[in-house]
């Protein structure tokens, strides 16, 4: 099993900022896809929580993603 992280930052809360995370944490390990997906978001993506997810979860293959948005 590999681990890695990945933070990114933007002005605007878009799916594609939590891809691009995603994205770099993967290129670390080497993996095409990933088996389960630690997400933590800002109370910005409060109102785009479930599109980020879903987005998330299709761009690493998997239906595992568990975290949080910061209160």
């Amino acid at each position: 099993m590999s681990v890695a992280s990945a933070l990114v930052a933007g002005n605007d809360p878009r799916s594609a900022l939590a891809e691009e995370a995603l994205a770099q944490a993967l290129a670390r390990t080497g993996a095409s896809h990933a088996t389960g997906v630690l997400l933590f978001l800002t109370p910005d993506f409060a109102r785009h929580a479930q599109q980020t997810v879903s987005a998330v979860a299709r761009a690493a293959q998997c239906t595992e993603v568990a975290g949080g948005i910061a209160a």
